[in-house]
């Protein structure tokens, strides 16, 4: 099939009939796709067909029929109707129906001033077509005139198909027996058909004074559902993208009077137009852009226009074409287009604004190329870039600026100037002649230099356009911390209430308190128990159960948190949050569930004491039940309540929607009216004076209109989201905040360390020849000591004490590190001794003891005595501060079992919120404490393949009078272990540190 070959789908054989649709004059064309009949009805009001045009020309494969010359007339305009360009000349749109579906029944009417003319129907079958070794000739398409005044009913149908089942019959023995049976099954779905519903269908007509062209397809191909479907990214299904904006609605200019529509019609269903003009973008939405371009580009490929920067005056600008060699093959061009910031604080808009236009540019944003105010197709679709914007973006985006699915607007050319760029035969696009190559090299160019001279720093406009971006930024950085600053500060307080509350130990305290109530109040009553039991006395004892069931479920309530939605949290709140998830977890999982097992093993004792005959265990079930049934009615209640105000809210919003299109009706009516009394009023007798009364009435309902539209279009969004229950925007913005808040916060201490690093810096330099020195001579001292025994531990100590000395100065001079240090084998007893020797008079003055196990003082590890030494005197160091008000005995023991190094104490330990702060950077909770150390050693160990871990449960017991009544006190100290990565290698720095020892297990205690 001719068609089918020349079409690339059914958009592009939709387009193709529109354009059929402009070249015949008309001003509308609707397709409607009529979902529970499987049919595809196209009508246009053109000048339509004579049976003699419809058998000649129509249906004549090849014959251009739209343009002058050769043995037809030329079409000429209507009476109102400029000559328009011809689109359709190869005549390929009259087979383009031919994709649609199987078969289509034609229906067609010319324009005729005396309305006298008949109507042609004709039905044809493809399928006869597709058949090898059939003929044009053989092949009969039945034809019907109908007189004026008739119309296409059900009876006309049937009498078609009838003619077209005997001409199958004739040519049955010459086709494929699957083809015929196709063909009878089709025919008779379109005999099936209710034509009296059709004919009610809004839209061009033919009977009446109507006239044009209709054409109904059934079966319709199947895969017109997939190209109507909407695409999982949220932008519109491929056929809106290649359909919508068939006319220019970009251009300033006069665009030609010229409408289109594809409905999707259901029955129960008003109809859903997927071509909606709202849906595109018009003259009104540039101004809702940050930046608008427009301009010119002469024969030469130099454009001249003006830029305006977020709304700001219009700028002249020239950008000349670096690859011009005179005349362009392409020629002069129009172009405009405004581009919409990425995200909204950086955008000039109100929320509504942005978020109306946002939604559009996800559909449809793209770059149009228009000829003579009729589109090209595929340009503008946003999967086809053809300037490689996003191309060049994914390379640099800060550079090149400009994204494709952030923009919109159009390239204008025209018949007379642009007569080299040529579409293809299938309506694919241009030919990729020179002309074309030379468009897509000057737009290229365009928006490269475009980026440079007015999004970069390098310029005067770059500088004014991030100075503006930034004042958006803050801006809308202060509007969100005002509306966000209250809901925080209400959860700060409440996290730090209840995270206490769980530290206090206070909501185990009150479940134990209500599970000893009910058991303390029950043994009250036990002696009369014992005695003459009644049969209420069972029902007092459900009545006490369920009075402390409910307070426990009380308990779990007033220990909630609720966060509120959009929120960010700072690093402390996500710790305390995640602290109270922790708690509350363990209360509603462990705390509650064991308080529910105690009370049904104290109800159930007090329930078997009961005695007395009549209280049967069917007695004491039904007061159970009515007691679940009180549970249940209570939770319903509550259930309840939440619809109530779910429903409250739903029905707030739904009144406030009802009365926003009710104000807008209102709005639309009121300037039908006031339209209406203008031209009423205007003076029969004065032509012009009607005529401009005419104008004016329009203008006034045409602007109204719009406004209500745009009005109602900024609910859209919103009511989407609703509809589709798609996720709330706010979360990656909550991700992203907190992001922010915690850079924020790494800021502030990276600030600090910058400065410490400069004076570090400053004293590794004037101090380099000094430790040089020193360096030098212990090298020097090392021999004496290996051959005096009495001198070897003192250049040990002094040796390890100048590793620790020089660690520091070299901290940030990785590279002079490796010229002067290796790594060494480090023993557990060198490590004690060495602490020892630093802490010997702390201890004793604060009665401290140091003691290591047996696995400690045989453990060893390759390392740089540097990197291990520090880490032991830092936490020894802790430990001591804290055992200082500690009652005695206090201890320290160094411990070695299962590949780590343990520092254990039985200070006061570490609280539960507390876990995950120590080892950050500026955090403590030591009076006058920098909150370094930790952090220094964890991260020291691990670029050295290593490990520094809070074990809590680990560390020693707390000695008599030692606690504090807190709920997450564990009765033990602090327990700190160094431990190996796993899967650490061995690289230029650091050779891997293998951990040695004799023994696994932990032993005595030695000092």
């Amino acid at each position: 099939m001719l068609g089918r070959q020349q079409i690339a789908g059914i958009p592009t054989a939709i387009n193709e009939l529109f354009k059929n649709s402009y070249d015949a004059y008309a001003s509308r064309v609707v397709v409607d796709n009529l979902l529970d009949k499987n049919a595809l009805l196209l009508r246009d009001d053109g000048v339509g067909m004579s049976e003699r045009d419809f058998l000649d020309r129509w249906l004549t494969v090849g014959t251009d029929s739209k343009t002058t010359g050769g043995r037809f007339s030329s079409l000429a305009p209507p009476d109102g109707f400029a000559p328009r360009p011809v689109l359709g000349e190869k005549g390929i749109g009259r087979l383009a129906i031919a994709s649609l579906g199987e078969q289509v029944l034609v229906m067609t009417r010319p324009r005729d001033v005396t309305n006298n003319s008949a109507t042609t129907v004709a039905l044809i079958c493809w399928r006869f077509f597709t058949v090898p070794g059939l003929t044009l000739d053989d092949i009969r398409i039945p034809t019907v005139s109908i007189a004026p005044g008739g119309h296409v009913d059900h009876e006309l149908v049937v009498d078609l198909t009838e003619v077209m089942l005997a001409h199958l019959s004739e040519l049955e023995t010459r086709m494929p027996p699957e083809t015929v049976r196709a063909i009878r099954k089709e025919l008779n779905h379109l005999r099936q058909l209710d034509f009296a519903a059709i004919q009610q269908l809004s839209g061009p007509r033919l009977d009446g004074k109507g006239y044009g062209t209709h054409f109904l397809v059934t079966p319709v191909d199947e895969t017109l559902a997939l190209e109507t479907a909407p695409q999982e990214d949220g932008s519109a299904s491929r056929l809106v993208k290649l359909l919508i904006g068939f006319t220019n609605s970009f251009s300033r200019k006069n665009v030609p009077g010229f409408r289109t529509a594809f409905r999707e019609i259901r029955e129960g269903s008003p109809p859903r137009d997927l071509l909606d003009g709202a849906e595109f973008f018009n003259e009104e939405d540039f101004s809702r852009v940050d930046h608008e371009f427009d301009g010119r580009f002469d024969e030469n490929g130099t454009f001249h226009g003006t830029v305006r920067i977020f709304g700001g005056d219009p700028l002249e600008h020239v950008i000349p074409w670096p690859g011009s060699n005179g005349r362009t093959r392409c020629g002069p061009f129009t172009i405009r287009f405004g581009y919409v910031q990425g995200t909204a604080k950086q955008s000039r808009l109100s929320d509504v604004d942005y978020n109306a236009i946002n939604a559009k540019l996800n559909r449809v944003a793209g770059l149009y190329i228009y000829r003579d105010g009729i589109r090209i197709l595929p340009y503008g679709n946003s999967d086809v870039d053809y300037l490689n914007i996003e191309e060049r973006r994914s390379k640099n985006a800060a550079y090149h600026f400009f994204s494709y699915r952030r923009l919109f607007g159009a390239v204008d050319i025209n018949s007379d100037d642009n007569p080299d760029l040529q579409e293809k035969a299938g309506r694919e696009g241009f030919r990729e002649n020179l002309a074309y190559r030379e468009m897509v090299a000057i737009l290229k160019n365009m928006f490269v230099q475009l980026a440079a001279d007015f999004f970069r720093s390098s310029t005067e406009e770059g500088k004014e356009y991030l100075r503006i971006r930034q004042a958006l930024q803050q801006s809308a950085r202060e509007r969100r911390e005002s509306n966000v600053r209250p809901q925080r500060n209400r959860l700060r307080e409440e996290l730090q209430v209840k995270v206490a509350a769980f530290e206090n130990g206070t909501p185990q305290r009150e479940v134990a308190e209500v599970v000893d109530g009910l058991r303390n109040e029950l043994q009250e009553r036990r002696h009369l128990f014992n005695h003459a039991a009644s049969p209420g006395e069972a029902s007092e004892i459900i009545h006490l159960d369920t009075k402390a069931r409910r307070e426990l479920r009380q308990i779990s309530h007033r220990y909630l948190i609720e966060r509120p939605d959009g929120v960010g949290l700072a690093r402390d709140m996500q710790r305390d949050y995640s602290v109270w998830q922790e708690s509350n977890e363990k209360l509603l999982d462990t705390t509650l569930p064991a308080a529910e097992e105690q009370l049904d093993r104290i109800v159930t004792a007090a329930l078997s004491a009961l005695t007395a005959p009549e209280i049967t265990d069917r007695r004491v079930h039904e007061e159970l039940l009515r007691a679940s049934r009180a549970d249940m009615e209570e939770l319903h209640g509550s259930w309840g309540h939440s619809v109530e105000r779910s429903r409250y809210s739903a029905d707030s919003a739904h009144q406030h929607v009802l009365n926003i299109l009710s104000d807008a009706i209102e709005a639309v009516e009121a300037s039908i009216s006031e339209a209406t009394t203008i031209v009423s009023a205007a003076s029969v007798e004065h032509t012009k004076a009607v005529l401009t009364a005419r104008r004016t009435a329009y203008e006034i309902v045409d602007r109204s209109i719009k406004a209500q539209q745009q009005r109602l279009g900024r609910l859209q969004p919103i009511l989407s989201r609703l509809v589709n229950d798609d996720p709330a925007p706010d979360e990656d913005l909550v991700a992203l905040e907190e992001e922010v808040l915690a850079l924020r916060d790494d800021a502030e201490a990276d600030l600090e360390l910058a400065q410490l690093g400069r004076a570090v810096e400053i004293i590794n330099h004037e101090f380099s020849a000094s430790v040089t020195a020193v360096r030098n001579n212990l090298r020097a001292l090392r021999p004496w000591a290996r051959i005096n025994p009495d001198l070897r531990p003192i250049e040990s100590n002094l040796s390890a004490s100048f590793e620790h000395l020089d660690a520091y100065l070299t901290m940030f001079t990785p590279l002079q590190r490796r010229l002067y240090r290796r790594p060494v084998l480090i023993t557990g007893d060198e490590i004690f001794h060495f602490v020892m020797d630093l802490f010997r008079d702390r201890t004793q003055r604060h009665d401290v003891s140091i003691t290591m196990s047996d696995a400690f003082h045989r453990a060893s590890v390759s390392g740089y005595p540097s990197t291990f030494y520090p880490v032991f005197l830092n936490l020894i160091d802790n430990a001591l501060f804290w055992l200082n008000q500690r009652p005695k005995p206090r201890s320290v023991v160094l411990d070695y079992a299962d590949s780590a190094w343990l520092v254990k104490d039985n200070g006061p330990g570490v609280r539960l919120r507390d876990e995950e702060r120590i080892f950050e950077m500026n955090w403590s909770r030591k009076p006058g404490g920098r909150g370094v150390g930790l952090k220094v050693s964890r991260d020291v160990l691990r670029r050295n393949g290593y490990e520094l871990q809070l074990r809590q449960g680990s560390g020693l017991d707390w000695p008599a009078g030692a606690g504090h009544g807190h709920a997450d006190e564990r009765g033990q100290g602090a327990c700190f272990a160094i431990v190996p990565l796993p899967d650490t290698t061995e690289s230029e720095d650091i050779n891997q540190a293998n951990m040695h020892a004799t023994s696994n297990e932990a032993g005595e205690p030695r000092q």
